[in-house]
This record gives C-alpha cells, structure tokens and sequence, in this order.
C-alpha cells in the first residue's frame, strides 16, 4: 500500500515537473518564435499594402503625366516648323474681314533667307550731342565733319543686313489694300501685328493713279490704296516636328482641287 502511494506521489511530481518544463519551454522558445512569425506576417502584409499603394500611385502618375504630354504645337503656333501657308492666308483674310478694308490684289513669296537687322540711323540724343559739337566746334576739319556725316547717314539698300539667321526662313505677302479711312488701315495693320504667329510688317506706303495728283483726297469720301508687305516666320530645321503642327479645318470638296493640302 505504501510503495503505491510513493508511485502516485512520484508520478503526481514527475507529471508536474513534465507540465512546468513544457510550460518553460513554450514560454522561453516557443513564445517568441510564435511572436515573431506574427510580426512577420504583419510586417509581410503592410508591404504588400504599402507595394499595392505605390504602384497605384505610379498608375495615376503615368496617366497624368500621358495627359499632360509636352508637344510642340503651342510653340508652333508661333513659329511653324514647316510654311503653313494655308493659315497665313487665312490669317490675312480675317484681319481683312475684321477691319473693313478690301484685298485688291496679293502675291506671296517664300523660302526667303532672314537677316538681323542693324541700326537704322543714330539715335535721337545722339545727334543732338553731334550737331551741338559741331556748333562749339567750328575749326574742326571738313574730313572728322564727313566722318560724322557718314555716320549718322540712314542706312540705304541692304545695308541694313547684318548676319544671317541661320535656320529661318519667311513667306512675304505683299497686297494691294483699298479701303475707305484712315482707321480702318490702322485697325489692319493691328490685326495684322497681334497675330498669334510671328509676323513683321515689312513696309505700308500710299500708292495714287496720276489722275489724283491734282486733287484733295478726303478720308472717308475717297478710296484709299495702300501697298502693305508682310512676313511671317518658319523654322524647317526642326522638320521632323511637322506632325505636330497646327492643323486647319476644312470642309471637303470632292470635285475641287486642294493645292494647300497636297
């Protein structure tokens, strides 16, 4: 009876030195590898959270970025790669419309070469200064007074040429324009100088048939004849942007030539 009690004691003690060596195990090895394998699992899940945002971000990126493509049809707009003649043209016709005056006739020039231009003449404070030297200055030689001469001189010809621009060219109209005022010129020649394309108004002057030479010509009575010259700018370097030049609109016309779309 007593050897059974020491056995049951014995494994009573022997169970509970099992149990409390199991419960220092989980609790010195086990625990912390559970608790690690749990902070990887969680650390797994935020960066695959994290991956998941930023490539959504990246996708929004790149649309934006696709819708906010960078061309140069703005640019062109101004300063064409190719002539566009057809919108010159058009151009033209609106500014007449627009200021009342009337196209009697127009020639068009193109591929001409572009220049810098020099200075006309000496500014205004400048020959002031030369003319009051030369009052103080009476004894000065006739040869320094023709050196001055020469240069205060207007520039004549094509001497006002100074390098070539290299790359860029111009198409030249040159129009007869009647039109009725004074004012509906000046609004012409407005139009034609707040054009969203580069444009220079070469040269304006008053063209009469000899029958006027004898009598008034009163504004707002009589026809006013006007011969303007204008120029505008392309950049055919550039060539291979002509994709992506402004392009112009126009209803078909199936029996009618296009010169301008060939």
């Amino acid at each position: 009876m007593m050897s059974t009690n020491r056995l049951l004691i014995y494994s009573l003690v022997a169970g509970v030195a099992v149990i409390a060596f199991c419960a220092l195990a989980f609790t010195s090895f086990l625990s912390p590898k559970l608790e690690a394998r749990d902070t990887t699992v969680t650390n797994v899940y935020q960066e695959e959270q994290m991956i998941k945002q930023l490539e959504a971000e990246k996708s929004a990126m790149i649309q934006e970025q696709a819708g906010r493509t960078v061309t140069s049809t703005e640019l062109q707009r101004r300063l064409p790669v190719v002539p566009l003649t057809d919108q010159f043209i058009m151009d033209i016709n609106m500014a007449e419309e627009v200021s009342g005056v009337r196209m009697m006739n127009m020639t068009m020039e193109k591929d001409e070469t572009v220049y810098e231009m020099l200075e006309m003449s000496s500014p205004p404070a400048v020959a002031e200064d030369v003319e009051v030297t030369r009052d103080e200055e009476e004894e000065e030689t006739e040869e320094e007074e023709s050196v001055t001469e020469e240069d205060e001189r207007d520039l004549v010809g094509d001497e006002w040429r100074g390098d070539e621009i290299e790359g860029m060219y111009k198409q030249t109209a040159a129009m007869d324009v009647r039109v009725d005022t004074y004012a509906h010129l000046v609004r012409f020649l407005d139009e034609l100088d707040n054009l969203t394309r580069i444009a220079k108004i070469e040269s304006v002057y008053f063209t009469k048939e000899d029958t006027d030479d004898e009598r008034m010509i009163i504004d707002g009575e009589d026809h006013l004849d006007f011969h303007v010259v204008v120029s505008s700018y392309y950049y055919p370097p550039l060539s291979d942007l002509e994709h992506e030049a402004p392009k112009a609109d126009y209803p078909s016309y199936e029996d009618r030539d296009q010169p301008f779309l060939d």
